[in-house]
């Protein structure tokens, strides 16, 4: 049996088949369209052809070249598909396009959502959201919501999944670039010293530091973004502890010699 036959064999008997999470092989029978796994696959081929050498090669190998081959056609074909779709209309109107494409049922509506989805961020969103965020000062910017409001004016069109990407994107960029600044500036203010029992932070001119205190600072801001903000004064404690511990115990040493 030679490797073209086994091609051939393989070509008329079975299709690929792709979702989310991996790629499986079907066949059609008398109680309709079964579904293989590889292994099930290989398995169901080597009884049928057997397992031998062919050349350098062997007929199991052909068979897995055959499904590696398949599997890279598919993903182009998606690929190329969704690359001639104008995404500049929103990712509504492309999203709905390219789930109305079956592939010749090769693959699952889920993928082509899914890398769909992944083009429209990659080649729709992030040049828009790095294009927006130039135009900010991050001095004067108040919040990250006004970031959200105009981008959504200006792509009205959007799919939920779509929506939350961006939300979470334009959040962490405000956060990491505007909010932890005044953070940082907030902080610079906070001093730290040894209590009967543990560290003491104090807000100079303010009295002992809380976490509600430290919120009330930046009751302005998103309520979203006080996380951010009480997970970097955790950061902050902990690098202090560790700094002022060294200091200290440096000072008791000195002490004792």
């Amino acid at each position: 049996m030679t490797k073209e036959y086994i091609i051939e064999f393989l070509e008329d008997g079975y299709k690929p088949y792709i979702d989310e999470t991996d790629i499986f092989i079907t066949r059609e029978s008398d109680n309709g369209t079964l579904r293989f796994s590889i292994k099930q696959f290989i398995n169901e081929v080597k009884l049928i052809i057997g397992e031998y050498d062919i050349g350098s090669s062997t007929s199991i190998n052909i068979v897995s070249d055959w499904v590696n081959e398949k599997h890279k056609e598919l993903l182009k074909e998606l690929n190329e598909f969704i690359r001639n779709i104008d995404a500049t209309k929103g990712s509504v109107y492309f999203l709905r396009i390219i789930s109305n494409e079956k592939f010749e049922s090769n693959i699952s509506n889920g993928l082509i959502r899914k890398v769909g989805i992944k083009y429209y961020k990659d080649k729709i969103c992030d040049p828009f959201l790095d294009s927006l965020v130039s135009k900010y000062n991050i001095v004067t910017i108040k919040k990250s919501s006004d970031l959200i409001s105009e981008y959504l004016e200006l792509n009205k069109n959007e799919d939920s999944k779509i929506e939350t990407y961006v939300k979470d994107k334009l959040n962490r960029w405000y956060c990491n670039n505007v909010l932890d600044g005044r953070i940082k500036e907030l902080f610079s203010q906070f001093v730290i010293t040894m209590g009967p029992r543990t560290w003491v932070v104090t807000w100079v001119g303010h009295g002992k530091v809380s976490r509600d205190k430290i919120i009330n600072n930046f009751l302005e801001e998103e309520e979203n973004q006080h996380d951010f903000i009480l997970d970097r004064y955790d950061e902050w404690y902990e690098e202090e502890v560790i700094d002022a511990s060294s200091r200290y115990l440096g000072y008791r040493n000195d002490k004792w010699v």
